[in-house]
């Protein structure tokens, strides 16, 4: 079962088979390399995030709606903090919520786009809702500010009042039009 084979391997078996499929796409001549760019959210953002760190140069842009940015940070705030742990194969109780070792701690940061920041290439837009519960925006805020620190070409949209799905009116207006003035300038960038 695809879904079972993930447990304990959320920063690996996605992230293989994500890039093992765009490779093949390359390979059989179907996508052009140089136009190759990346959208994901939640989960996907998360995945997006380790290709920009683990594959720097693959992709003309990548976009992150709300991405797990920190394993142990979003453990620590989010709304499903048992989702950091079960992912990772560790256990946990909603009776009694285990604590977050240095042990712990240092697997979950192993396990995140944050601790990989050095090796980000690619042009990243975080597009993040200020009153997302699932994935609290600090972590990705953080992300950005090292990002940015670093001379990495990176953007940031915060969306106010606005949760996950980044579903309000305004927000699904604005993402759509800055998703496309982004890929257009990453696309155009001869220096990438």
């Amino acid at each position: 079962n695809a879904v079972l084979a993930q447990i304990g391997r959320m920063d690996t078996l996605s992230l293989t088979e994500i890039q093992d499929a765009a490779a093949a796409i390359h390979a059989a001549h179907n996508g052009d390399p140089k136009r190759t760019v990346y959208l994901g959210g939640s989960y996907s953002g998360y995945t997006g995030a380790l290709l920009a760190a683990r594959v720097p140069g693959f992709y003309r842009g990548i976009v992150l709606r709300n991405p797990v940015i920190a394993v142990a940070d979003n453990a620590a705030m989010s709304d499903i903090p048992d989702w950091c742990w079960a992912e990772l194969g560790l256990p946990y109780s909603f009776d009694a919520p285990p604590a977050l070792t240095p042990e712990i701690y240092k697997k979950m940061w192993a396990a995140s786009p944050s601790s990989m920041v050095d090796a980000v290439r690619d042009p990243i837009l975080l597009m993040l809702g200020a009153s997302d519960r699932r994935v609290p925006p600090p972590q990705s805020k953080a992300y950005y500010s090292r990002l940015k620190a670093a001379g990495k070409p990176v953007q940031c949209r915060v969306y106010p009042n606005v949760g996950h799905p980044l579903d309000s009116v305004e927000a699904e207006r604005d993402s759509f039009a800055s998703i496309a003035r982004f890929y257009a300038k990453s696309l155009d960038d001869s220096s990438h």
